[in-house]
């Protein structure tokens, strides 16, 4: 049986998210979905807090962070420990140095929507200046709003020869489900990522619903006041 795979999900560690443990759950078992990718803003708590939960029910965690730099987001996977966004002075750090500690902690560097400027992508300026160290582009994102920013990540992909995944973004439950991906079962992050590269059957949506689009920022506004 194929994984049934879900990347690129915001939960509660995030601040513009509200999706929980069981809302991982719940829409696991609701759509089949048997292994996801965890990758909050700026921290990696959920992976290593939800891992064991999650493992019970027999939902496989790749422990991931979205990391927030100078020149946009950038995705770790198979990550150790949270990467630090912020300097000691308070500056971002660099989309290299966030990078350059991806790999040193033995993870995966995934570009998330790269060309959508409404939202922190890294644009191609810095695709083509770490397109070799880049291990997969997000060619479709469920939250962008234009299209023609997943089709230019998309062709970006094809013409460089770089792994394209699909991502839900997911901040709320509902969300979780918009992009799954279908691959060969994996045991180790190089495993995963050629099984990744060969998989051609993927399962994806938009939700276009104003509520969706905004939730983020009520999520936001609710943590910072309300909590």
């Amino acid at each position: 049986m194929p994984n049934r795979i879900v990347l690129h999900i915001h939960t509660e560690f995030s601040h513009d998210s509200n999706v929980t443990l069981n809302d991982i759950i719940n829409q696991c078992y609701k759509n089949n979905i048997n292994c996801v990718g965890l990758t909050d803003h700026c921290n990696a708590d959920a992976g290593f807090e939800y891992k064991k939960k999650l493992n019970k029910n027999n939902i496989k965690v790749i422990v991931g962070e979205e990391v927030k730099t100078k020149q946009g987001e950038i995705i770790g996977l198979f990550i150790k420990k949270t990467i630090n966004c912020k300097k000691e002075n308070g500056d971002l750090i660099s989309l290299k140095s966030a990078i350059n500690e991806i790999k040193k902690q033995g993870g995966l560097v995934f570009a998330p929507h790269p060309f959508d400027i409404m939202r922190l992508g890294i644009g191609k300026n810095n695709l083509d200046i770490f397109k070799d160290e880049i291990d997969a582009i997000e060619i479709f994102n469920s939250r962008t709003k234009i299209n023609i920013f997943n089709i230019k990540a998309e062709n970006y992909a094809k013409d460089n020869n770089i792994t394209p995944f699909i991502g839900s973004d997911a901040h709320i439950a509902r969300e979780i489900s918009n992009s799954i991906i279908e691959m060969d079962n994996f045991s180790t992050k190089e495993e995963f990522l050629k099984n990744l590269k060969k998989t051609n059957t993927k399962y994806y949506k938009k939700r276009l619903k104003l509520i969706d689009i905004i939730r983020p920022t009520i999520n936001k506004i609710k943590k910072k006041y309300l909590s």
